[in-house]
């Protein structure tokens, strides 16, 4: 089974986007530990934002699960505890830098 590609959801194995068992795994343990723990509450206009751009994107979900993979990966500098700022904002800003 090493090696070897398969489709973790059926609905991109219409997109030929095959990942081998390792890559799935990891997808998931990412998954994971991003819902582990405590939560904070829901910002409910920002998530009326988010469900209806994934929902007229369908491919943003991977694309976004990706870029955040990536950016939790980069070691975290350690630095002065900055003033409180919009989570949104905090991610932007980050993809910006990830991207430079």
């Amino acid at each position: 089974m090493m090696g070897e590609s398969y489709c973790f959801w059926s609905l991109f194995c219409h997109l030929n986007s095959a990942v081998t068992r390792e890559e799935h795994m990891s997808i998931l343990s990412f998954l994971g530990r991003a819902m582990s723990g405590a939560q904070e509450a829901v910002d409910v206009e920002a998530d009326a934002i988010i469900r209806a751009f994934f929902k007229r994107n369908p491919d943003a979900a991977y694309h976004v699960t990706k870029l955040a993979m990536a950016l939790a990966a980069q070691p975290q500098p350690c630095a002065a505890p900055q003033k409180s700022r919009n989570w949104l904002t905090s991610l932007l800003e980050r993809r910006d830098n990830f991207a430079s």
